[in-house]
């Protein structure tokens, strides 16, 4: 719903809001700092990680979409976002 919100922290952690309470969800298996959240519902959340790694959340497991880079690619240069915040309709 319009209420639906998911947050990551640079740590692993991530949690859903769906409009009334926060719930913790698993963390994909990174290998990096998460960075980057997108969705369009609560079971269809992706994830990317300051490695370049895409992760997909179906709701009950993550999938990893894209392995990740060489190099890393973190939206401001060796500065990482400690907290990505994505609205998810």
């Amino acid at each position: 719903g319009p209420d639906a919100i998911v947050v990551v922290g640079n740590s692993g952690d991530v949690a859903e809001f769906d409009g009334t309470s926060f719930r913790a969800i698993p963390s994909p298996p990174a290998t990096d700092s998460l960075i980057a959240v997108t969705g369009t519902t609560l079971d269809d959340v992706w994830i990317g990680t300051y490695a370049g790694e895409i992760f997909h959340w179906n709701g009950v497991t993550w999938s990893l979409r894209a392995p990740g880079v060489t190099t890393p690619i973190g939206p401001f240069g060796d500065a990482q976002m400690l907290v990505t915040y994505a609205y998810v309709p």
